[in-house]
């Protein structure tokens, strides 16, 4: 499964990867979102692989020294981020925002 670290306005900008569980790292003002780490506690062991991806794999840099910290061992990102994949042409699905965010859509 893919971590998407970014901000729910950049999840409408460009899209998002199917099944990828939408859960923001930095809130808009570069806080650490306090619920990512209770979320990615819920959702993952400390062994299990878990793939990060952000606009550019910039913020990923961050949230992967963070998870490491933090016991998970077998973190890693997207190489180029979204950016990338919309490069390569890989599909994307819309962000539904508000009343029709995906079951998984944490911010």
């Amino acid at each position: 499964m893919v971590v998407d670290i970014r901000l729910p306005q950049e999840w409408e900008e460009t899209g998002i990867l199917p099944d990828s569980l939408l859960l923001t790292f930095f809130d808009e003002f570069g806080e650490i979102n306090p619920e990512f780490l209770p979320k990615i506690k819920e959702n993952f062991s400390p062994n299990d692989e878990i793939v990060l991806i952000c606009r550019s794999a910039r913020r990923t840099k961050f949230a992967i020294k963070f998870l490491k910290n933090h016991g998970f061992k077998n973190v890693r990102d997207i190489e180029g981020g979204i950016l990338r994949l919309i490069a390569q042409n890989v599909c994307l699905e819309k962000f539904e925002p508000q009343g029709k965010t995906p079951n998984n859509a944490q911010n």
